[in-house]
């Protein structure tokens, strides 16, 4: 969130309100978080932006990520993290059931499947 650049569209917002607002428009502070240190649910304090919102007083943006040179740290590890799993079971089929659900979650993942390598 932030307050309007133009000077017509921030003397809009009360006084009081935006030199504490000022504070929270970093943009490191969701709307929740704000919530709950005003202890209003988060409808209450919709409303209560809706007008300056609207006429353009206060501007919403996404929340920031942190990105790294290769982007989100998760990205990081899913795009270039190969998961090797071996499951070990008598009964192939099963085996080959969670190879198939495993790979479904996560398409960097290698599943080898044995049955009990002991048996004759």
């Amino acid at each position: 969130m932030a307050i309007a650049k133009d000077p017509e569209l921030a003397s809009k917002i009360p006084a009081k309100f935006a030199q504490h607002f000022r504070s929270w428009t970093d943009g490191a502070i969701p709307l929740r978080q704000i919530s709950r240190y005003l202890q209003k649910n988060l409808p209450a304090i919709a409303h209560g932006l809706y007008p300056y919102i609207e006429s353009g007083a206060i501007e919403i943006f996404p929340a920031h990520e942190s990105q790294g040179e290769n982007g989100s740290a998760w990205e990081t590890l899913t795009d270039h993290t190969i998961h090797k799993v071996v499951c070990l079971d008598d009964d192939y089929a099963i085996g080959k059931q969670i190879e198939l659900f495993l790979t479904n979650q996560n398409p960097n993942c290698e599943v080898v499947v044995l049955q009990d390598p002991l048996q004759p």
